[in-house]
């Protein structure tokens, strides 16, 4: 459970920074305890009213086995 209140807390403020800094194709990288959390844009820029394709992966770079991992964006 721990480890859950973490990722989440680092994916908080992944959310955080991607959207105050409010830069197009903003890509986005945070390591907590072993994991890295990446999030990226399709392009480097948008026109009014076009979808925009944002791609969020976490990758397990310690020791640990993370099981139970439940990730959410909120944008």
């Amino acid at each position: 459970m721990r480890a859950f209140s973490r990722i989440l807390a680092a994916l908080l403020a992944l959310v955080l920074c991607v959207g105050v800094i409010a830069l197009p194709a903003a890509a986005a990288t945070v390591s907590l305890d072993g994991l890295e959390i990446k999030l990226t844009t399709d392009k480097s820029s948008y026109k009014k009213d076009e979808p925009i394709t944002a791609t969020l992966t976490v990758k397990n770079n310690g020791d640990q086995t993370v099981t139970d991992v439940s990730l959410e964006s909120f944008v």
